[in-house]
């Protein structure tokens, strides 16, 4: 099946998607090769810069909503397969969620640790959540798990846009691809 210019995502949608891409995969390595929270008062080093790029993918994430917003996505490419549909919206709306959702917790985490924190160095953030509560480890777990979820779902939206590209072979994700102009 061919695309036209129609069912291509717009340059601001593809610019979205792939920078979100990069936090996430920067993101990931910062966190798994970060010391333990638990050994630390104050956060130094890359755990400074996880909270930091944690902060950026919660912006980007907010932008990128207000974008799809006013700017749909185009429309599916197989409307008649309902399930299809319907499992994709569900991803993609997973994504979205966990999204915002694993930097919030970790913010909540940060901040319940009496944490000063700031963005890059260049601002203070405001507490979120009160520190030195009972919930700690609970927030803590939380945010841990909402981040193995998220990577479940980019999985799971990994293996399907593959499956669309090499079994179906229907242009789901060149749609996507930053230089597609088809």
């Amino acid at each position: 099946m061919s695309n036209s210019i129609q069912e291509q995502y717009s340059p601001v949608a593809k610019f979205f998607h792939w920078i979100t891409v990069l936090l996430i995969i920067g993101q990931c390595t910062i966190g798994w090769t970060m010391p333990d929270v638990d050994d630390l008062q104050s956060p130094e080093g890359l755990v400074s810069l996880h909270i930091s790029v944690g902060l950026l993918v919660l912006l980007v994430m907010l932008a990128r909503l207000v974008w799809r917003l006013i700017s749909p996505a185009p429309q599916p490419l197989h409307p008649h397969l309902t399930l299809t549909v319907a499992a994709a919206k569900l991803v993609h709306g997973g994504l979205y969620l966990l999204l915002a959702i694993s930097p919030i917790l970790g913010w909540m985490n940060a901040a319940e640790r009496g944490w000063n924190l700031s963005f890059f160095g260049l601002m203070r953030l405001p507490a979120i959540f009160p520190a030195n509560s009972d919930l700690l480890a609970t927030i803590g777990d939380w945010h841990i798990a909402s981040v193995w979820a998220l990577l479940a779902l980019i999985g799971v939206h990994v293996c399907a846009a593959l499956y669309h590209q090499i079994i179906l072979k229907d242009g789901i994700l060149i749609r996507m691809l930053p230089s597609s102009n088809r």
